[in-house]
């Protein structure tokens, strides 16, 4: 454990599931914690923010801002921590997500949705599913 924890430092660029992430201060031992880098395919190549065409970073940022007021509510963004920084040469955006202590549903339209990660992806959960979940997860 301690060779891991020397090779993960905070602000070191890992990669893995095909993609760069840096790694971020732990909260707890034992724990590696991961943002993703934007502005980086899957394949690690960087093309920067440049493609997104938005006038300044402040834009972007308050584009990032609204989408997330939209699907999750704005309640949730002391939990959602994005800044700008520079990767192979381009500026890219780096989003910091932190545990909710809270179940987190996402509006998609007329409809609301409930997510988990299961491994190294997403899914969707149905009502019943939802209900087990959040009683196991967060009401204990």
């Amino acid at each position: 454990m301690e060779k891991m924890a020397r090779q993960y430092q905070p602000g070191a660029l890992v990669r893995t599931r095909d993609r760069d992430w840096i790694v971020i201060p732990p909260e707890e031992d034992g724990v590696i914690r991961l943002r993703p880098v934007v502005g980086v395919t899957d394949t690690g190549d960087s093309f920067g923010l440049e493609s997104d065409q938005f006038s300044s970073e402040d834009k972007m940022h308050l584009h990032l801002t609204n989408l997330i007021n939209d699907k999750i509510g704005p309640q949730h963004m002391n939990n959602i921590h994005p800044r700008f920084d520079d990767y192979d040469g381009k500026r890219v955006l780096i989003v910091e997500c932190g545990a909710s202590k809270v179940p987190i549903f996402v509006k998609e339209g007329n409809d609301v949705r409930f997510y988990i990660r299961t491994g190294t992806s997403t899914t969707e959960l149905n009502s019943s599913q939802t209900h087990d979940f959040i009683k196991q997860r967060f009401e204990n």
